[in-house]
């Protein structure tokens, strides 16, 4: 139940950056962005970003 949860707030946080930024814009990002690693921490980073920013907006 919990799992669901975090899963779908996921894909929320996913839909609402990929709505805020262009998604060309977006693959710019990725590819510039050398490691894997540095990505996974962005990718984490932005995904607490906004869990901390839909807790917010309640």
């Amino acid at each position: 139940m919990v799992m669901d949860e975090c899963r779908k707030q996921r894909f929320i946080g996913e839909d609402l950056f990929i709505s805020l930024r262009n998604r060309r814009q977006l693959q710019y990002w990725l590819a510039t962005v050398g490691e894997r690693r540095q990505w996974q921490t962005g990718l984490a980073h932005s995904i607490v970003g906004m869990r901390f920013f839909a807790s917010q907006m309640k």
